[in-house]
């Protein structure tokens, strides 16, 4: 099945077309954190919307995520991605900068807000799913988990970072004109995106052979045929559904049960981040000691245990700490687990299929999201908050030992793909 991951320094190992690749994308995935954190301000704070056009604003935000990935991935399977990538960084930028000048002369309003998240959003799938089948050309099989590792500590560094700098900047210069960053950040991630040397090969379905149809529905079928990709992306969805259904809990038991202050709630929903920080960077040691298929499903048993010290926690200072420690025990388990399932798709994924493949494992992910938000209402106004947290710690616990019974445990090396 491969050669095992080399046990050879990060920074020794990795070349650097994919350091210039990933300086790029931390510096973007920053931006993107600051801009999902914006745009809601602006909504509520500077444009005095309801409830249900704050609601509806965050529902456009995920629609490209739902919808756009079957057409991104058919795409980026017959062009080169890297100009994907700039192109979409591009426009990116282009349409945020609309909103600070809007601000500035005074035609800033919630149509036009609603434009500019659905263009981002469609924007952002493509870029995505284009990097994603990018980068493993960047680098070695063997060191695909140190390079996943490395763009996953990227990815929770922003989502930790991302809302204390964005109240920083909101404070001095407003929300409009934070978005600016976002944009000052799509434009580095282009300049490092140019000097990336690698020469990309063109995908050899381009001009002739199959229509974009049937080339859609053909790889998605030899996709979805795929036992171990399939397992992987209903495993990795319904660990989305169930950390939404735990947050929505958390957010419902912190507020409304023990009436936490909201500064407290937020500094314990960091220890979320800062556990995910911690396993993006041990992941990858971690899966040359136990292989990647047990850390995938491991992962989901550790992240369900952790989260049962949340619903366990009382009032008062012991229980703020207990919830940070079980959410910062959820945070490192699935993001080491997200890692090892991304390596290992990528590859037993054949070049040509790369694209098409993120894209329909993004969808099943990105819909366990709003299942679980959905959920954990639900539960929590039927039943209690402190259940919503319980089910959903045990969906959690089930899902990972479920893919411990199936044939993803028997991935301990790096497959490669038969081409």
């Amino acid at each position: 099945m491969g050669a095992s991951i080399s046990r050879s320094g990060l920074g020794r190992s990795l070349n650097k077309n994919f350091k210039w690749y990933w300086t790029g994308e931390s510096i973007s995935l920053l931006g993107t954190e600051i801009s999902l954190t914006t745009i809601p301000l602006i909504v509520a704070v500077t444009l005095h919307a309801s409830a249900t056009e704050v609601g509806l604003m965050r529902a456009l935000v995920f629609v490209p995520f739902m919808v756009v990935p079957i057409f991104a991935g058919v795409i980026v399977d017959r062009y080169r991605r890297r100009p994907i990538m700039i192109g979409g960084n591009v426009v990116r930028a282009a349409v945020l900068a609309v909103v600070p000048v809007a601000a500035w002369l005074g035609f800033l309003d919630l149509p036009l807000l609603y434009v500019v998240a659905v263009i981002v959003g469609t924007a952002a799938v493509f870029v995505d799913v284009a990097g994603l089948a990018f980068f493993p050309s960047l680098v070695d099989k063997r060191e695909l988990a140190r390079a996943n590792s490395w763009l996953g500590t990227s990815s929770s560094t922003a989502v930790t970072a991302g809302p204390g700098i964005t109240g920083f900047l909101v404070g001095i210069i407003g929300a409009p004109a934070t978005l600016l960053a976002n944009v000052g950040a799509l434009v580095v991630s282009v300049l490092t995106l140019l000097k990336v040397r690698h020469r990309e090969e063109r995908p050899g379905n381009t001009d002739e052979g199959p229509s974009p149809w049937r080339e859609l529905l053909g790889g998605f079928g030899v996709v979805a045929k795929s036992r171990v990709v399939m397992v992987l992306a209903l495993v990795g969805g319904t660990y989305n559904l169930c950390l939404e259904m735990i947050e929505v809990g958390l957010l419902l038991y912190a507020t409304q049960t023990l009436r936490w202050p909201l500064p407290v709630y937020g500094l314990v929903l960091a220890a979320m981040g800062v556990g995910s920080i911690l396993g993006s960077m041990v992941a990858a040691r971690v899966s040359d000691r136990i292989g990647l298929g047990p850390l995938f499903a491991i992962g989901g048993v550790a992240s369900g245990l952790a989260a049962f010290l949340i619903p366990l926690a009382p009032n008062g200072l012991l229980g703020q700490a207990l919830a940070a420690v079980g959410l910062a025990g959820v945070g490192a388990a699935i993001v080491a687990s997200s890692i090892a399932g991304q390596t290992i798709r990528q590859a037993v994924t054949p070049n040509e299929l790369l694209g098409r493949m993120s894209a329909l494992v993004r969808m099943i992910l990105f819909a366990g999201m709003p299942l679980g938000a959905l959920a954990g209402g639900i539960v929590g106004a039927a039943a209690s908050p402190r259940i919503a947290l319980i089910v959903g710690a045990v969906v959690l616990l089930l899902a990972g030992l479920a893919a411990l019974a199936t044939t993803v445990r028997t991935f301990v090396r790096v497959p490669v793909a038969v081409d």
